[in-house]
């Protein structure tokens, strides 16, 4: 008798078994659909520590002997022994390593590369040191520091640098943006995962991490991921597309322009016969006044006779300031007049309106930019270029494309402006991996828009035709942070570039408690009571698919709340056990009425 008591108990826990196999099967996670990775167009960077590494730059610590070591001091080898394909960062820490790796420089005659230090001196004497330095691009490493964005500007640009390398805790979306707006590079380093896709969401030019996987960073994206994601520049002002053509370069074009979301505006500076810094595409003012004559050859108050389009005044840079100085309106001053004087009157403008963290200055001509980069050192410089081609995508014409313009760019310490005609995809990168910005001009159609808007990795764009992005996504500021027991779905609240709002149903990637939430049908459910860490994934796209791309938030808390205050995983559990309680119940029932009916029938007999 006892061993068919035991059979039947084992029935009847294997039912209570499989029932809640069954039952946590049902509340699982739903499987994952078949991962398909965004291609990322952030710099990714690794410190060597004696490993191979799959990334585009490589950071090498160096000692005054030139041993390449680990942050710690300890030998690594020898920097002609180490062996990579990754662009090389040399990282510098003092003068006397800047002072021989100088000389290897030069005696190896290096092409490409970088130069790194957390002492910005380091960066300016390893760079000015001989033609080889001149030829690498420098970077100064903030990790550690808590700088205003005024002090990284003067230390980047005053010493020989276009990058800056922060820890990730010091960074803000805000912060990051600023920098961009004014052609610093910004780099990440970011120890842990939920950092690293901070870093992604702020729109890093690169990031330095083993915590994360940049090129499976986001899974299940259809379109590119806008990190980094330009700067959307007003070629002249709004000049096109809003219904106020013809009024190029005049504080209207640039007013409405910033309404309708540009971030800078493009503006092109003459000095006048008697001084002053006037604001006209050309070099004379026939097409796009009711007047005529050579700028430079006209006062001021000859000019004030003429008007833009028969109705704007002709500008003075200072009306520019006048008017914006207190908005969050950037400027990227093309120097077309080739006086000698442009710089120390640029200087003046400037100073008396403290509009040195809201200007760059681009140019064609060298030498004016090298007069500003000696009068103004903490203000950026762009070199303007459209001769040199990368005529395809193959190993030769990338090398050859990116030398040319690390020659023309790295000796005065610029970012890189060129023609969207003459630009390639791998070019662009080719020279992000050795921390040369491109921005592209000047994008007159819809196609060649947004295409370079997203997808390619370039600093910024410009275009006659700022308004046609003034009605899509920014930025991504808020995001549904609640899931419940019922299947609902998230909603990601974004600004437009015209300062309106979207809201975009968005996936997740969950960073901790993958077996809290459960990805429905109908939308993301509880399974049980946990706050977990996410990031919140969103496809923009307009209706005539002609832009698309991926915004990524930064990692937030989800508050998971399974039904009545009880995880989901434990409803299932105690309905489990009340089953087998039951099933119990009823199996010894049935024995008992059994041996009943049993002693019943005997008794007859």
């Amino acid at each position: 008798m006892f061993k068919h008591k035991s059979k039947g108990m084992f029935l009847v826990f294997a039912a209570a078994l499989l029932a809640a196999s069954l039952a946590l099967g049902a509340a699982a996670p739903a499987a994952a659909a078949e991962e398909g990775y965004a291609e990322l167009t952030t710099v990714r960077i690794a410190e060597y520590d004696g490993k191979d590494e799959d990334c585009d730059t490589l950071i090498v610590c160096l000692d005054e002997e030139l041993n390449v070591t680990d942050r710690s001091g300890n030998s690594l080898g020898t920097l002609d022994g180490l062996q990579t394909d990754a662009v090389l960062c040399y990282y510098i820490k003092d003068e006397q390593t800047a002072a021989a790796f100088a000389q290897y420089a030069a005696e190896h005659s290096l092409q490409t590369g970088m130069i790194l230090s957390d002492d910005p001196a380091c960066v300016a004497a390893a760079r000015n040191a001989n033609a080889a330095c001149l030829n690498l691009s420098g970077a100064v490493d903030f990790r550690g520091k808590t700088p205003t964005v005024a002090e990284v500007q003067s230390a980047v640009n005053a010493n020989m640098a276009k990058t800056a390398l922060f820890d990730a805790s010091f960074l803000t979306a805000e912060k990051v943006r600023t920098l961009q707006k004014l052609l610093i590079n910004v780099w990440c380093d970011a120890q842990t995962e939920a950092e690293a896709y901070s870093a992604l969401a702020y729109g890093c030019t690169g990031i330095l991490s083993r915590a994360l996987d940049l090129a499976a960073a986001v899974t299940g994206s259809e379109y590119a991921v806008l990190s980094p994601r330009p700067i959307l520049v007003a070629h002249r002002g709004c000049s096109e597309g809003a219904g106020r053509e013809n009024l190029e370069n005049t504080v209207a074009a640039a007013k409405l322009a910033y309404e309708r979301g540009a971030e800078a505006v493009e503006i092109d500076v003459h000095v006048t016969a008697d001084g002053h810094l006037v604001i006209m595409h050309n070099d004379t003012i026939q097409g796009t006044t009711d007047g005529s004559g050579y700028i430079e050859q006209l006062s001021l108050q000859d000019l004030r006779r003429y008007k833009v389009n028969g109705t704007e005044e002709i500008p003075l840079l200072t009306d520019y300031f006048e008017e914006f100085q207190d908005d969050d309106l950037y400027f990227f001053i093309e120097i077309k007049s080739s006086k000698t004087n442009v710089a120390a009157k640029l200087k003046e403008a400037i100073d008396e309106y403290g509009m040195q963290q809201k200007c760059s200055f681009i140019s064609f001509n060298g030498t004016q930019l090298a007069a500003c980069r000696s009068l103004m050192p903490e203000i950026s410089v762009g070199y303007l270029d459209g001769s040199i081609v990368c005529a395809n995508e193959n190993d030769d014409s990338v090398a050859a494309y990116t030398q040319q313009v690390i020659a023309k760019c790295n000796a005065l310490n610029t970012s890189y402006h060129g023609d969207y005609n003459v630009l390639t995809d791998r070019g662009i990168r080719s020279l992000a991996a050795q921390s040369v910005a491109t921005n592209v001009y000047t994008l007159n159609t819809s196609q060649e828009l947004f295409s370079y808007y997203a997808g390619k990795g370039v600093a910024s764009v410009t275009t006659d035709y700022a308004v046609w992005l003034q009605n899509y996504a920014q930025a991504l500021t808020a995001v549904d942070d609640t899931v419940t027991g019922t299947p609902a779905n998230l909603y990601a609240h974004c600004t437009t570039f015209g300062g309106g709002s979207l809201d975009y149903r968005a996936e997740l990637i969950l960073l901790d408690g993958e077996d809290a939430v459960s990805r429905e049908q109908d939308g993301y459910a509880a399974l049980r009571t946990q706050d977990v860490t996410a990031v919140a994934v969103i496809n923009c796209y307009d209706e005539n698919y002609q832009l698309q791309f991926t915004l990524l938030s930064a990692p937030f808390t989800l508050h998971v709340q399974a039904a009545g205050g009880l995880d989901t995983v434990w409803i299932v559990l105690i309905a489990v056990a009340a089953a087998a309680v039951l099933l119990c119940a009823g199996y010894f029932v049935f024995r008992a009425v059994k041996k009943h009916s049993k002693k019943h029938t005997d008794g007859e007999k």
